[in-house]
């Protein structure tokens, strides 16, 4: 979630229940987006698009998923 007035960037559970910080500071989320396989933009890492128009990356921020075994 890009919480743009806190100048942040945080993790919330599915459940709602908990969430974190991932990424703080003067940068003023403008949105978020996960990257995708096959693309420049890792799968595993949520890309930040600042209101002065920088792409940030917060590396392996997205949990892999576990197998069914």
């Amino acid at each position: 979630m890009a919480a743009w007035g806190a100048g942040q960037v945080w993790r919330i559970s599915a459940d709602g229940e908990s969430s974190c910080v991932l990424m703080a500071g003067e940068l003023l989320p403008a949105g978020l987006v996960v990257g995708k396989k096959g693309t420049r933009f890792a799968p595993n890492s949520p890309f930040v698009l600042t209101h002065g128009g920088r792409i940030l990356e917060i590396p392996n921020a997205v949990p892999t998923p576990r197998s069914a075994t």
